[in-house]
């Protein structure tokens, strides 16, 4: 028989489902009449629906030690991780969570809608456990801090992070 047999599952988008949960959280506390808007502005990418975009653009993201999205991306890790783990492959054993989409977040987010936390239609999703590029806007070290409160230990298939500095800064 193998030495290897298991099975993995990449997993794409957690920074864009914990951002889009935080706006949709968002836009019900501060601005419910606008709440039926949301599903036609996706449905149109945004378009017509310019100033619900920016509201949504402008709500909290994971990547900036910000506790509640950053407890809501823990617990989507959380979950998904578990459904994924219970999935079998043919030989019996347990899928592995893999949150390390390499190049696939480029692909994937081509043939994904626009989303409730501003992404529109097309864009990518963030790489592996990232924020979504551009909204990790305190820096380095709160990106990291956000981070650090991800359950890394679920993550039994892998994980991939990629800490791109400007040179500009060196």
């Amino acid at each position: 028989g193998t030495a290897y047999n298991g099975s993995g599952c990449l997993i794409h988008g957690l920074s864009v489902v914990a951002d889009s949960f935080a706006a949709i959280d968002t836009l019900l506390a501060q601005r419910p009449q606008d709440a039926d808007k949301l599903c036609p502005a996706l449905q149109n990418n945004f378009e017509g629906y310019e100033e619900l975009h920016t509201f949504l653009k402008a709500c909290p993201k994971f990547g900036n030690h910000i506790e509640k999205v950053d407890q809501e991306a823990a617990r989507i890790t959380g979950r998904i991780a578990t459904l994924v783990r219970k999935q079998k492959n043919y030989l019996g054993n347990p899928f592995r969570p893999d949150f390390s989409s390499p190049s696939t977040h480029l692909l994937y987010g081509y043939w994904v809608g626009a989303t409730p936390d501003g992404r529109k239609s097309r864009e990518m999703l963030g790489y592996g456990v990232d924020p979504l590029f551009g909204e990790a806007e305190n820096g380095l070290g709160f990106r990291m801090l956000s981070n650090m409160e991800l359950p890394f230990g679920e993550m039994d298939g892998g994980y991939a992070s990629h800490l791109g500095i400007d040179p500009k800064y060196l």
